[in-house]
């Protein structure tokens, strides 16, 4: 009862910041015990998010074995998405604990996240043996494709869900198990796509020192978060000093910040060069999405993913949300126009932005977690699930 309790009580906060802000002491207090006490269940702050994690991964897994003998692929999933919009809406009203993200997983220790990792690839096991029961084609080149995505998305759910009534929540559901299912694209539409090259994630273009320090913190950030990038790394893969750093930058949360703002604003330029070559919204949309599929795969300089925003100080966190606004709104309005013209899926745009921005993204722990090689292919297989869904 007592564990129940500090978990419970380390998921809030946990949610709220990040493992830095796990207090022990301030943790105890909540649950009315002594910090010796606290220390005899967990004798740090990683061993509680650990745990909290371990915890947060065992409700998935249920939530899986719960639609296992579900009669359609599309009812298992619409079942796992209300069960996730449902945790939410219990967390608003104060009936349940928040629950965390998995964007500082990459901050605890090796050993530990190497635990996570074993409990995470698990449920991505249970994901694929759902697909396979609904006789869903899985690319042995991409063994965890479909299952990364759908994970993905089920975990995006509480970015997104507050811009909804509660009323709405069924409907909110639905929708995004049919794209999840069915894709964006109308059966039987067609579209066409150029990859668009990204200048900053060729890693033989000539960039100067201060680009330096840019493209290592972002490829630090991808791969271990805001808490997890140190300016002694930083430094080191630039084989510089950690006073060569502040030479050129004033602190950590500067550069990361404007990792974050780079990436924005690549995305833009993706959108506005699609908009200048294509006429149909369809093709517009897939040009971007697979020209951020190929940047992420080749990890060059990856397009810094929200997952690493917990952990950063609110004020900023919230202030980079605001930032990404225009790019969700660019995709709503492609995608209304694509369902005028009878290309897209008659789903909430809303919900089908999210889902497209998520499924992109996610290729880039496709590539760095499962040696997913950036090749055509590959490329073309993330594009045909989000397109066309898992039940092509």
């Amino acid at each position: 009862m007592k564990r129940s309790r500090i978990l419970q009580a380390g998921a809030e906060a946990l949610a709220v910041g990040g493992i830095a802000d796990l207090d022990l002491n301030q943790i105890a207090a909540t649950v009315d015990l002594k910090p010796s006490s606290l220390r005899y269940y967990f004798k740090n702050r990683e061993a509680l998010a650990e745990a909290i994690y371990l915890e947060r991964l065992e409700e998935v897994g249920e939530g899986f074995d719960r639609v296992r003998d579900s009669r359609t692929l599309q009812q298992a999933v619409e079942a796992l998405c209300r069960i996730e919009i449902d945790h939410w809406a219990q967390e608003n009203e104060g009936q349940s604990s928040r629950k965390p993200q998995f964007g500082e997983v990459r901050t605890l220790s090796k050993e530990r996240r190497s635990r996570v990792g074993a409990r995470f690839e698990q449920v991505l096991r249970q994901a694929s043996e759902l697909f396979a029961s609904h006789d869903v084609e899985i690319p042995d080149e991409m063994p965890f494709l479909p299952a990364q995505i759908l994970l993905e998305n089920l975990f995006w759910i509480p970015a997104w869900i507050d811009h909804f009534s509660e009323w709405e929540f069924p409907k909110a559901a639905s929708d995004l198990a049919r794209v999840l299912c069915d894709g964006i694209a109308q059966e039987g539409a067609s579209f066409e796509w150029e990859r668009i090259e990204d200048a900053e994630s060729d890693p033989g273009s000539d960039i100067g020192r201060v680009d330096g320090f840019l493209r290592t913190a972002t490829q630090l950030v991808c791969e271990r978060g805001y808490r997890g990038t140190s300016i002694d790394e930083i430094a080191a893969r630039l084989g510089l000093t950690k006073g060569s750093f502040y030479h050129h930058n004033s602190e950590k949360i500067a550069l990361v910040q404007q990792c974050f703002e780079e990436s924005y604003a690549r995305v833009s330029q993706l959108q506005r060069e699609a908009s200048v070559r294509f006429c149909e919204p369809l093709d517009r949309i897939a040009t971007v999405v697979g020209s951020i599929i190929s940047i992420q795969m080749r990890q060059q300089m990856p397009i810094i993913r929200s997952s690493a925003l917990p952990g950063l100080p609110r004020d900023l966190r919230m202030s980079i949300i605001g930032k990404a606004a225009p790019l969700d709104r660019w995709f709503v309005a492609e995608l209304v126009a694509a369902h005028r013209r009878g290309q897209a899926t008659d789903v909430d745009p809303f919900i089908a932005a999210q889902y497209l921005s998520v499924g992109a993204n996610s290729s880039y722990d496709l590539a760095r977690l499962y040696r997913c090689e950036p090749n055509e292919r590959n490329i073309t297989l993330v594009m045909e699930r989000l397109f066309r869904g898992f039940a092509i």
